[in-house]
């Protein structure tokens, strides 16, 4: 066994960073199962690869959590070189990366700012520099949108006290934040000498609480000014909108230097794990030359403690990753979970084989994900050589970071056992396919069909981009396997149909992960069916992200009805999910159920709530989930189906851009009240032609109210709607339809409320005289005139561009059919003055097969789903 390398001490009475030794580099290394050879087959559009053949099963999966070097190792002096204890966080409101301080492998203190864009390091030369420091915290501020740094080490001064912001050019100390002596004129500052004994702080963990919209600091060590001695921080602070402020739990976070922590959204706590007690630092006297490496070896700690914004509660967990001090945690994000990687091992070991046990200082390379409640470990490190690596590398005074816009963890820095080469590279970690592949849209619903019930389910890819995009697809089924399609190449500003009937087989539930190494990838899910006779179809748009609540105000399962929710979960461990049922006359019903980890589950309404019209509130414990309410009917004769994801808010203004009284149109308008007290709403209709017709009213508290808009704005009235109401609610609208295409086509559809924006886009539209007939509807919710580009592409040619002028507060229609016929097309639409928003919505009528119906879809438009 090697013996420790000693570094030097860093003016410490004992140094955990200064006593490494060359014990094991270990590496991680990534399993892969063989990918199923598929036949090459060509679709009836623009797709250069898709995968296609018998149906898969699901051990055919790719199930690999990947491990990716972004950025080889270097000595180019392009990007941070040997940089250890940096303290880092991701800049949403930028989409980088920024580190700050740090030491080099000499120990010198740094002062230097460098950010990543995804592929590079950049160094910054801000007009104002924090002092140099080591060993500092750092979290993003997404209200504020700013990096907060506090804290640190550095050798002339101690632990450090200060705080400083990072607004994406210059670094400033906000004097609401900082103690008198440091220019600023706070009350309270963590550790400052003006308030307290103690000074300063290091080696603690900042994290942003994204629940409380608050930062919260905790661990480290501080040092008493009175008599010049280090100890651990019990003390719980939170830094909020520029001033610190100290929090009182009954039970605190005992004291611990280098812990690791943690964002564990889905479960709206803060997660901390492991760390040293601070008597590791010390030397105490009276211990006997043997007795210190088993003290060593006990002050590591594998504890794991969750702060649910006011107190701390231990953990029981089942698995824990073995004692560590300095592991770096990533935040968890939509279906990611929050992961640890890396850290300092402590052993207590006779490496020479003497009678005598030394303290032995290794590095970990496992990587480990927290599941609400217990420990997974993800990766386990092998032993291959550099040359082979599939992993980051065992490494302690690291960084670990969420990247949400690449969705993907990047591990930087430190210092890593035996490779010293390998701390200037970069790595990611991105389940469930690694780079370039990232979760661009989530499908709720999915299914294609049975020998009674048939069903044919398409997605339609549209790329925006001006590059190739590459596609996988993850289907997540109803007994918990997966079955993987890709790759998928859509060319550039192009749009693209997979049959996931024929790739699936038939009888197969299941919702569905797009996976695109394009930011500029959007999709549509169109499905036709016979679903017992009730022919028809409709079409879901992929949700960008996940949510814990899903509010629906449309439900019935009246005669003719049959209403479900299916609920996909991809985390990585089972949840429950809460149904509020809102009744007419303002009375509840509640039930829970399970869903299972990374799965899709059903859920008919009628089984809980009878028959009768509601709305409903749908509620994850424990994660975030997605959810759509697939409706099959029987409306006076019209039978068809619909489909909608609800709203992930409640908001006080509602948009509908589609909505027609004329002939065999029967259109309605329906609110729930979730408020424990009634609620003031207007209607307000905007017409093609006419003035705006406004209705007001109230709804009953914890109610659900339907409008018949035929009944309160006339026959034959094309236009859009808004809805204002004196508190949050949720609002939908139903349409069935006889429409007077061939043959008489009926069905119906469900749009839901959504906000204004300058732009709108829609993956899918088929133009087909004879089958399909598809509409443009665009409302301007603006006191004058907006002019509007309509931009249409398809798998091949040319793109088409039509311009419309829509008149203030009214609704104009673009029938596809009269611009072109027989073409599958995307669609992107654009105010021409962006300060106008508008709002859009397309209709679509069709016969497939001889089944009827229709859908309308609001697309993409860049704003938070209503």
């Amino acid at each position: 066994m090697p013996r420790p390398l000693r570094r030097p001490e860093l003016g410490l009475a004992r140094s955990w960073f200064g006593n490494r030794l060359i014990a094991d580099a270990s590496e991680i290394w990534e399993s892969r199962s063989n990918r199923l050879a598929l036949p090459a087959a060509s679709v009836a559009v623009v797709i250069v690869v898709l995968l296609v053949g018998s149906p898969a099963k699901a051990g055919d999966s790719i199930l690999c959590d990947c491990w990716q070097r972004v950025r080889a190792p270097s000595f180019a002096g392009d990007y941070p070189i040997d940089h250890s204890n940096s303290a880092a966080a991701f800049d949403a409101a930028r989409g980088q990366i920024v580190t700050f301080g740090g030491t080099t492998f000499i120990f010198a203190e740094l002062d230097e700012t460098w950010v990543w864009d995804g592929t590079n390091w950049t160094k910054l030369n801000p007009p104002t520099k924090p002092p140099k420091r080591s060993r500092a915290q750092m979290a993003y501020d997404p209200i504020n949108q700013r990096i907060v740094m506090f804290g640190g080490f550095q050798q002339a001064v101690g632990p450090l006290y200060d705080t400083w912001e990072w607004d994406g050019t210059n670094w400033t100390m906000p004097s609401s934040a900082n103690p008198p002596s440091l220019g600023g004129t706070a009350a309270q500052s963590p550790f400052a000498p003006d308030f307290g004994t103690k000074a300063g702080l290091m080696l603690g963990k900042m994290v942003w609480d994204p629940v409380r919209q608050e930062i919260v600091l905790f661990g480290g060590l501080t040092i008493d000014t009175t008599n010049f001695e280090l100890g651990g921080s019990t003390e719980t602070w939170v830094y909020k909108n520029g001033q610190w402020s100290k929090r009182n739990p009954v039970t605190p976070l005992p004291p611990r230097l280098a812990p690791a922590g943690a964002a564990d959204v889905g479960r709206s706590q803060i997660i901390a794990f492991g760390g040293a007690l601070p008597n590791f630092f010390f030397t105490d006297h009276s211990e006997s030359f043997e007795e210190k490496p088993l003290k060593d070896q006990e002050s590591v700690l594998s504890d794991t403690w969750s702060w649910d914004g006011s107190n701390w509660h231990r953990v029981p967990t089942r698995h824990s990753p073995p004692p560590r001090l300095g592991g770096a945690m990533a935040d968890s994000f939509n279906d990611t979970p929050a992961v640890l990687f890396g850290g300092q091992s402590v052993s207590a070991i006779d490496a020479d084989n003497n009678g005598v046990l030394e303290t032995i200082n290794g590095t970990y390379g496992d990587l480990w994900a927290f599941m609400g409640d217990d420990w997974l470990q993800v990766v386990v490190p092998g032993s291959q050589t550099d040359k082979d690596r599939k992993g980051a590398g065992a490494r302690n005074e690291h960084f670990v970071v969420y990247d949400s816009s690449r969705r993907e963890v990047i591990v930087a820095g430190g210092y890593t056992l035996g490779l010293p080469e390998e701390t200037t590279a970069t790595w990611s970690w991105t389940p469930p396919f690694g780079r370039p592949f990232h979760v661009r849209q989530y499908f709720a619903e999915g299914f294609t069909g049975s020998a009674a019930a048939p069903f044919d389910e398409w997605i339609t890819l549209l790329n925006t981009g001006s590059s190739p995009a590459q596609v996988m697809l993850r289907y997540a089924k109803s007994d918990g396997g997966v079955v993987d399609q890709g790759p998928i190449t859509v060319p550039p500003n192009a749009r693209g149909t997979i049959n996931v009937t024929s790739f699936l087989g038939s009888g197969v539930q299941h919702s569905t992960y797009v996976l695109s190494n394009s930011a500029n990838l959007f999709s549509e899910r169109p499905m036709y069916f016979d679903y017992f006779s009730k022919q028809g179809g409709h079409d879901g748009v992929g949700a960008a992200n996940l949510a814990r609540d899903y509010y629906f105000a449309e439900g019935y399962t009246g005669p003719g009805f049959d209403t479900f929710f299916t609920v996909f979960n991809p985390n990585w461990w089972p949840i429950t999910v809460d149904f509020k049922y809102l009744l007419p006359g303002g009375s509840t019903t509640t039930r829970q159920f399970p869903v299972g980890a990374r799965s899709r589950a059903t859920f008919s309404a009628k089984d809980v709530v009878g028959s009768t019209e509601f709305s409903t509130h749908v509620h994850a414990n424990g994660g975030l989930i997605h959810v759509e309410q697939p409706v099959y009917f029987d409306y006076s004769g019209m039978k068809g189906g619909s489909v909608n994801s609800g709203q992930i808010a409640l908001k006080t203004q509602a948009y509908f851009a589609e909505g027609y009284t004329g002939p065999g149109f029967t259109e309605y308008l329906t609110l729930g009240n979730p408020q424990t007290s009634p609620v003031s709403v207007t209607l307000n209709f905007l017409p093609e032609s006419g003035t705006p017709i406004t209705i007001a009213d109230t709804l009953p508290a914890t109610s659900r109210r339907t409008y018949r808009v035929n009944d309160l704005i006339g026959p034959n009235v094309a236009h859009g709607t808004v809805v204002t109401s004196s508190q949050p609610i949720m609002s939908a609208r139903p349409m069935y339809y006889d429409y007077s295409g061939p043959g008489g086509w009926d069905g119906g559809d469900v749009g839901v409320g959504i906000s204004p924006s300058p732009w709108a886009l829609f993956a899918e539209g088929y133009a087909l005289s004879s089958a399909s007939h598809p509409y443009i509807t665009i409302a301007n919710p603006n006191s004058t005139p907006v002019a509007v580009n309509v931009l249409f592409l398809f798998p091949s040619n040319y793109p088409m561009l039509k311009v419309v002028t829509v008149p203030a507060n009214n609704r104009s229609t673009i029938r596809v059919l009269d611009l072109f016929d027989n073409r599958e097309f995307s669609v992107f639409i654009i105010s021409q003055d962006p300060s106008k928003s508008i709002v859009v919505e397309r209709p679509q009528y069709f016969s497939y097969k001889g089944w009827s119906d229709g859908f309308i879809s609001a697309g993409y438009n860049g704003t938070p789903p209503a």
